[in-house]
């Protein structure tokens, strides 16, 4: 299985844009598996996210079940915890390293930002 090209272009977007100061003096490094395919890795430090092809020498890694999952949570902001409550993600390590992830993308619908 391939993840589309616009899930890579929606989470460069999102990471250009990223917010680490909402987590401060936090780094990781998250691995993101779409199936079985190890898709990226997203490494966060002072300076913002970083996205590197494969997973390698990750703290934690999101397996998602398919590409439109990962959509769920990168393109409509469903938080990440109802898609592993649902058993449509995994995460193996830290659950609060995707959470602390998910809050710097900006990706959880509480605290998106919307400018009219």
């Amino acid at each position: 299985m391939s993840v589309p090209a616009e899930l890579r272009d929606a989470l460069d977007e999102v990471a250009s844009t990223a917010r680490v100061d909402r987590v401060p003096n936090w780094r990781a490094s998250i691995g993101i598996v779409v199936g079985d395919e190890p898709w990226v890795t997203c490494r966060t430090g002072s300076d913002g996210v970083s996205i590197v092809e494969g997973v390698t020498d990750v703290d934690s890694t999101l397996f998602a079940s398919d590409a439109e999952v990962l959509k769920r949570w990168l393109v409509d902001c469903v938080d990440y915890t109802h898609l592993v409550r649902a058993g449509d993600m995994v995460i193996d390590g830290s659950y609060f390293d995707v959470l602390l992830l998910s809050k710097a993308l900006g990706l959880r619908p509480d605290r998106r930002e919307v400018f009219a």
